[in-house]
């Protein structure tokens, strides 16, 4: 068949599947103007009333009418020809992000979730198989195309046996951040595939290089479990972001899946659940004190979770070390009551618990208690005169002893546990108050954790640091008592590199029937009084094995140039580089500035970006400050800029002007890198030159970096020995 004639068949079909989404439309449109008469009165016994249930219907069909919408400008992105074994039917599929039927109940696309369209994202021309429910599939694929639409009208059909993989992914590469970030379920990739269909009972870790789409797997994964898992809805899943402004900058994808149920969080956001004393959270990353982050990065370490074990379990028995007595005779043993206490989790409220238990057994059993109390004076009684007062004295005693037994003894029980009833910090405070040894920190260290954290408990300011103790120690004392987070199936973690081991022990702990996808990148950790040194480790401490790490090596954000130029970084840190798509652009561009005209360099640069059409720049500074600054020069200069900082939680595009730190995660057209000088980002500091690895990757592009003489060292060693590649301009 010649190209032209296949086009035409295609745009055909085309119009075909759009006249019908333009039929589901105007039947949209008719229920929506006849809801208010249809349900008026119908269901009375709804709690709710009329005009709630017609605003809710109306607001149902609003959400499908702005997917059909959507889905007429692009209803597919792929067709495959599959030939079951046994059967003679060639069966042709065409994929998209849901399924469009006819009025026969035809299918006209078909939901890249389903089974079969594995498929197209993993198989070759030829004998393939895929695992569906029923069991595995065989057959033969005889055709894999790539059809792309653009606004409604046909652009190109592509046959995937005829041209590389990296050639095919070009068209959604070259587009800008904003549509990247909707069109990825047409550009997913064999590596990825795999990642988003694994079983829901997997738990998996995904060791993923800078852009290579970690981010948007981990949501496909969520949508692919969903769509595919009967017994869970969004509202069984829950991501963990790094922070407000990253999870609104995934927002935006959530919907376009059928994931905006979904719930997200940040670690600070999830803490809040726990404990009822009102914190506040300090950012330790301003730390620069070597003996302090050491201190702080302990914290967050199972060696630190190990030695609250070792406290707490003391503090309970010491608080059990004898049994309950009345005027002298034990009515209950230490061995009876320590067997309530099996388990030190919730310590406090099986104290509650049995309390009320014991006051209940003495209220029955208080006959039989008073005539052993009494028997004990029985015969010193019988020797005393009648009317004594050393016999009245006796008589009056128990006669009190009596009331007591017939009243449970709450008083005595009350405060016999009374130790056992403590807030969360005050434990805290007795726990960092006795601690004396934690592996890995000297005796000076150990003081200065203690002066530290006794400041926070004080102030009630406590570093991210500390949170996993914090919950842990309100986990033992009060129980896992947060039943809003029993509904959770499937627990994702992105960014996860930002996460100490402490910080996975809770969340395990908490999710304990869940299952995890977690998704980071070891060199993107940027924090150095946090994080995972291995995911190995989280491996066997958190999941004992029972968890298997993945990893995603190939860049598909960046061009080769850039990845080349960020593989410099990761080459200085003896770190495994990042495999670029091959997607040619401009060469990286240095310019060496005085300090006083690098605003100037900035202007000259985002004008050069907006006669490329860009929709997103990322001006990323090295600290709060200079963002400050060159925000207040680009006001002067007109230019329309947002300062990100780490409270904001809306993303709207445009110029954004953030930290290293802050644009982790995030992705832009055009990036600027303000200063790239030694004195910003020391070659000696791990930390400034993973700092400088996630600016240099955040960018589609272009990427043009600014310094002041000298150049960190690993840009500079690279622009000698790439001279004939890199671009410098003075």
């Amino acid at each position: 068949m010649k190209d032209n004639e296949r086009f035409n068949i295609e745009k055909e079909y085309l119009l075909k599947v759009q006249k019908r989404i333009e039929e589901e439309k105007v039947y949209q449109n008719k229920e929506f103007e006849e809801i208010p008469n249809k349900y008026k009165g119908r269901y009375a016994e709804v709690k709710w009333g009329d005009e709630d249930l017609v605003k809710h219907l109306q607001d149902m069909i609003i959400k499908r009418l702005s997917k059909l919408k959507n889905l007429e400008l692009n209803p597919y992105f792929g067709r495959i020809d599959f030939q079951r074994d046994g059967s003679k039917n060639n069966n042709k599929i065409y994929i998209g992000k849901t399924t469009i039927t006819d009025e026969n109940n035809n299918i006209l696309t078909t939901d890249w979730r389903t089974p079969v369209c594995t498929l197209y994202y993993d198989q070759s021309i030829g004998n393939v198989q895929y695992q569906a429910p029923e069991g595995i599939i065989t057959g033969k694929l005889n055709l894999k195309s790539q059809i792309f639409i653009k606004d409604g009208k046909l652009v190109s059909v592509r046959d995937t046996d005829l041209v590389t993989d990296d050639e095919l992914l070009v068209p959604f590469l070259t587009t800008n951040a904003d549509a990247r970030l909707k069109n990825i379920v047409a550009s997913i990739q064999a590596e990825q595939n795999a990642i988003i269909r694994r079983p829901l009972n997997d738990n998996i870790i995904v060791q993923g290089v800078a852009g290579s789409g970690k981010t948007t797997v981990a949501l496909h994964r969520a949508a692919y479990l969903i769509y595919n898992e009967d017994k869970y809805t969004a509202e069984n899943f829950i991501i963990i972001g790094p922070n407000k402004y990253f999870l609104n900058y995934i927002s935006a994808l959530l919907p376009d899946l059928d994931t905006e149920n979904i719930s997200q969080f940040t670690f600070d956001d999830f803490s809040t659940y726990f404990f009822d004393d009102k914190i506040s959270i300090i950012n330790s990353k301003k730390i620069n004190n070597q003996n302090e982050i050491k201190v702080l990065k302990a914290k967050t370490s199972i060696d630190y979770k190990n030695a609250i074990d070792t406290y707490i379990s003391t503090y309970v028995n010491n608080s059990l070390s004898s049994g309950i007595e009345i005027d002298g005779m034990e009515i209950i043993s230490e061995d009876s009551i320590k067997s309530y206490f099996r388990d030190i989790n919730g310590f406090s409220v099986t104290a509650t618990n049995i309390q009320r238990i014991l006051i209940q057994k003495i209220k029955e059993d208080n006959e039989r208690l008073y005539e052993l109390v009494r028997s004990k004076y029985k015969d010193e009684l019988s020797t005393l005169p009648n009317g004594s007062e050393e016999k009245r004295n006796i008589m009056n005693k128990l006669d009190e002893i009596k009331k007591e037994l017939k009243t449970g003894c709450s008083k005595t029980i009350k405060n016999y546990f009374k130790p056992l009833k403590i807030t969360t910090l005050n434990l805290y405070k007795k726990f960092v108050s006795n601690v004396s040894c934690i592996e890995n920190l000297s005796h000076d260290e150990i003081e200065l954790l203690k002066k530290q954290t006794l400041n926070s408990i004080k102030s009630k300011k406590f570093y991210f640091e500390d949170l996993p103790s914090l919950m842990y120690i309100d986990i033992l004392n009060n129980g896992n008592q947060q039943e809003v987070f029993k509904k959770y199936a499937h627990v994702i973690v992105d960014e996860a590199q930002d996460l100490g081991m402490f910080h996975y022990y809770i969340l395990k702990m908490i999710f304990s029937d869940a299952t995890f996808s977690i998704f980071g990148d070891l060199a993107q950790s940027i924090y150095p009084s946090r994080g995972v040194d291995s995911w190995e480790d989280v491996q066997a401490q958190i999941f004992n094995s029972n968890c298997e790490i993945l990893q995603l090596s190939k860049s598909y954000r960046t061009t080769m140039e850039i990845t080349r130029s960020a593989n410099q970084i990761l080459r200085y840190l003896n770190m495994s580089e990042a495999n670029p798509v091959i997607r040619t652009g401009t060469e990286v561009e240095y310019m060496k500035e005085e300090t006083q005209d690098i605003n100037t360099r900035i202007s000259e640069l985002l004008y050069q970006y907006s006669d490329k059409d860009y929709k997103s720049v990322g001006i990323i500074c090295r600290n709060v400050e200079d963002c400050a600054k060159t925000k207040l020069y680009l006001d002067n200069e007109n230019f329309n800029t947002t300062l990100i900082t780490s409270d904001d939680s809306e993303y709207n595009g445009g110029i954004c002007i953030l930290t290293s730190e802050l644009s982790k995660g995030l992705e832009f057209d055009g990036v600027i890198i303000t200063n790239a000088s030694e004195q910003f980002y020391s070659s000696d500091n791990q930390n400034d030159m993973k700092l400088l690895y996630v600016a240099m990757t955040r960018s589609l592009h272009s990427l043009d970096v600014l310094y002041t003489e000298p150049l960190t060292k690993p840009l500079s060693t690279g622009m000698i020995k790439n001279a004939d590649k890199s671009i410098i301009k003075k």
